[in-house]
C-alpha cells in the first residue's frame, strides 16, 4: 500500500507541474509528451510542420527529413520547485536523409516519503524520468515529401524503475513547396510496469500544418487524437522582426487547449516568448502560467551549422 501511495503522489506532482488535463486519460509515460525546445512551448507547441531543427524528432520523425546541415538543440525548463526538465536534441545528415537522436531528462528532486496514512517514514525518494530517441528521415518519391521513423526507450524511476520502449511514424508534404502539412503516429509501443500492474503510454496521431499570410509572419496548427482522452487542438504564431542584416527578434504566442481542464485556470492554456538570433544560431524564451501555482520558464539555445 505504501508503495501504491508514493506512485500515486509523484504521478500527482507530474501531472501538476506539466498541467496534464483530466481529459487525457490514464496512461504513464508523460515524458514522451515532452520535448523540444524554447521556441516550440512559446507557440503553444504547434510544431509538427514548424520544426526546422533537431527538436523536430519529438512531434513528426518525418520533419527531421527537411534539414538542411546539422543542428543541435539545448533547453532546460524551470517547472515547480524542485521540479526541472533538461532536453537536448542532435542531428545531421547521414545517408539519403537526416538521423537524430534526442536525450530528455525529468527531475522531481528529493521528496519526503510518507505511507498511506500520511505518516513521514523518515526515508525520502528522488522520482525521475529519461528518455532516449532515435529518428531516421529523409525524402521519397518527390522532394516535397519525406517520412521517418523514430525508436524510444524510456525509464521512469519512482522507488522502483521501470522501462519501455516506443516508436513513432510519420509523413511531412510541403504543397507547393511552400506549406507543410504532416500526420504522425506517436509512442506505439509497450507500457510501463510497476508493482504488477502496466500503464499505457500516451498513444497519439498528431495532424500538422504550417503557412505564412505574409513573410514575417509564420502561423502554425496541431490537432492531436490521443488514444485516452479527448482531441486537443495548438496554434502558434511567430512574427519575425529584422533588427541588423544577421540578427532578428521573434515574438511568439501560442495556445495549447490540452490544459483547459486542468483547473488551473485559462491562462494556463496560454504561452509566450521570443528568439533572438541568426540562421545559424539563437537563443529562446518562452513561459506559461500555472495559475496559483506560478509560472514555468524555459530556455533554450540552437545551433544550425553545414
Amino acid at each position: 500500500m505504501k508503495k501504491f501511495f508514493i506512485l500515486l503522489t509523484s504521478h500527482f506532482l507530474l501531472f501538476t507541474s506539466l498541467h496534464a488535463a483530466q481529459s487525457e486519460g490514464t496512461t504513464s509515460g508523460i515524458l514522451l509528451r515532452m520535448g523540444g525546445n524554447a521556441r516550440s512551448y512559446a507557440m503553444g507547441e504547434a510544431y509538427g510542420a514548424t520544426a526546422q531543427d533537431a527538436t523536430s524528432l519529438y512531434f513528426n520523425p518525418a520533419a527531421l527529413g527537411h534539414l538542411e546541415g546539422g543542428s543541435l538543440d539545448l533547453m532546460h525548463a524551470v517547472h515547480i520547485n524542485p521540479i526541472y526538465f533538461d532536453n537536448i536534441a542532435f542531428a545531421y545528415p547521414v545517408g539519403y536523409g537526416n538521423l537524430g537522436v534526442g536525450l530528455q531528462y525529468l527531475s522531481y528532486g528529493k521528496l519526503d516519503e510518507v505511507d498511506n496514512t500520511g505518516t513521514n517514514t523518515g526515508s525520502s525518494i528522488s522520482p525521475k524520468d529519461m528518455a532516449l530517441t532515435a529518428t531516421y528521415a529523409g525524402r521519397v518519391v518527390s522532394p516535397f515529401l519525406t517520412v521517418g521513423a523514430s525508436v524510444k526507450y524510456l525509464q521512469s524511476t519512482i522507488k522502483n524503475t521501470a522501462t519501455a520502449f516506443a516508436g513513432d511514424v510519420g509523413f511531412l508534404y510541403k504543397i507547393n513547396n511552400s506549406v507543410p502539412v504532416g500526420l504522425a503516429v506517436q509512442n506505439l509501443g509497450t507500457g510501463l510496469k510497476f508493482n504488477n500492474e502496466t500503464d499505457s503510454l500516451p498513444l497519439n496521431v498528431r495532424a500538422s500544418a504550417a503557412f505564412r499570410p505574409k513573410e514575417p509572419l509564420l502561423l502554425a496548427v496541431d490537432i492531436n487524437y490521443p488514444a485516452k482522452g479527448v482531441a486537443t487542438a495548438s496554434i502558434g504564431a511567430e512574427y519575425k522582426i529584422q533588427l541588423t542584416q544577421d540578427l532578428a527578434l521573434a515574438p511568439r504566442l501560442g495556445v495549447n487547449t490540452r490544459t483547459q481542464s486542468s483547473g488551473l485556470g485559462a491562462l494556463s492554456m496560454l504561452s509566450f516568448g521570443f528568439g533572438i538570433g541568426s540562421q545559424s544560431h539563437s537563443f529562446d524564451y518562452s513561459l506559461n502560467s500555472l495559475g496559483d501555482l506560478g509560472i514555468t520558464h524555459r530556455f533554450s539555445l540552437s545551433l544550425k551549422f553545414p
